[in-house]
């Protein structure tokens, strides 16, 4: 990955409402047939609403990763952190969408994702899951003048294990692997340019990540 800005500039390149009329009744008089699907209705569609908060989980931690190629003379070390929100859509399935940021040396890169994480086992506090997804990433490095940006389309895939602290609280880890396929490049070096893409670009590796989970 030090080799990174030679290489590349060498390579390139309803809402839904429920509406009664007022309703005018003497004591102990019974609500209309209508009134009565009305406020049925309301009380589906409220108990509904709290169904699907009580789906959504929240996440952050620690996310790092090993990531490289042969190409750019072996693999860099990334430390940084993630965001993730998620909601069931199944006991056992959850669809989720996350932010990452990791660094290393003069490099950064940024990531957006989705994906499934599916459990494969759940035994009172523990369980384990697989997961997988696609993501958009940008990495960028610079170094003496002269600068690189890279955007790639990711596709991990991961196994995680958690331990539930209490119902609403889960501690886990996450180990991974990801790659990297470059969709678009630019090198700099002073004030000349050259962008293109190229699957030389590609890179992949290790990720792992630890965090906390709150469930809503």
């Amino acid at each position: 990955m030090k080799q990174l800005l030679a290489i590349t500039t060498l390579s390139l390149i309803s809402s839904l409402a429920f509406a009664a009329q007022p309703l005018t009744l003497q004591p102990g008089e019974p609500l209309p047939l209508d009134a009565k699907t009305v406020s049925h209705q309301q009380s589906q569609y409220q108990s509904q609403n709290i169904s699907t908060l009580n789906n959504i989980s929240l996440a952050a931690g620690y996310a790092g990763s090993k990531i490289g190629s042969n190409e750019f003379g072996g693999d860099e070390r990334f430390n940084g952190f993630f965001l993730n929100a998620s909601t069931a859509v199944d006991p056992k399935a959850n669809i989720f969408t996350e932010y990452a940021y990791q660094e290393a040396s003069d490099m950064d890169f940024s990531e957006l994702s989705i994906g499934l994480q599916y459990k494969i086992l759940e035994d009172n506090q523990t369980y384990a899951s697989l997961g997988f997804g696609v993501g958009y990433a940008w990495l960028d490095e610079s170094v003496e003048g002269a600068s690189v940006e890279l955007k790639y389309v990711t596709l991990p895939v991961n196994f995680e294990l958690g331990y539930k602290i209490n119902p609403n609280v889960d501690v886990f880890g996450n180990v991974g692997y990801k790659w990297f396929f470059n969709r678009d490049a630019e090198a700099c070096i002073g004030n000349t340019c050259a962008s293109g893409s190229s699957s030389d670009l590609d890179i992949d590796g290790v990720t792992y990540k630890a965090g906390l989970r709150y469930n809503f």
